[in-house]
């Protein structure tokens, strides 16, 4: 199934697809090994694995141990994707966004989370429109910008109240509120 979903990927010529963790709690070799393999498959396919971090889950919830496994892969098409939503969820702190070399920053996931929620009680429907919430998105996208990060920054909802708002008008808030963060040039 991976290797399908890699081929599918390469054809829509994405440079890059998702390497999401178990949801239940695995051992953290384990899962360097399973993204090992995982790379080798998207060689062969023509796409690069990138590995994913999800604060909710029991596994991989944390910026580090997502770079222990980049680090353990021992790859140089092995990368990760920051996540404001999941590095905030996940009661990390976006210091540890220093420990990982530009060039293993594949992109940034960038979005609010519920000001009424806890941290680590949170999950995918509790995110928020960029500004909506208690994320400090400005210090992160400086921290990135500091390291030279000039990559993907991509809106990702999953709240269905916007999901039910008319498109165009979302996309355009959604452009104008991640732009209200970006650091200046």
């Amino acid at each position: 199934e991976c290797k399908r979903r890699m081929e599918l990927a390469a054809r829509l010529k994405s440079p890059y697809i998702v390497a999401t963790p178990p949801f239940f709690d695995a051992d953290l070799k384990q899962v360097s090994e399973r993204y090992r393999d995982l790379l080798r498959i998207g060689k062969e396919a023509g796409v690069k694995p990138t590995m994913e971090y999800i604060s909710f889950f029991k596994s991989v919830w944390r910026p580090r141990q997502a770079w222990q496994i980049v680090q353990e892969a021992d790859d140089p098409d092995a990368t990760i994707i920051l996540d404001a939503f999941h590095t905030w969820n996940s009661a990390s702190s976006t210091e540890e966004y220093r420990a990982i070399p530009l060039e293993k920053i594949s992109h940034f996931h960038i979005d609010d989370a519920h000001p009424a929620k806890p941290q680590m009680q949170q999950i995918d429907p509790d995110r928020l429109m960029v500004g909506d919430g208690p994320i400090d998105l400005m210090a992160e996208l400086a921290l990135l910008k500091e390291k030279g990060y000039h990559g993907c920054v991509s809106l990702e909802l999953f709240n269905q109240d916007l999901w039910e708002q008319d498109p165009l008008e979302m996309l355009k808030l959604g452009l104008e509120r991640v732009k209200s963060v970006m650091p200046a040039e």
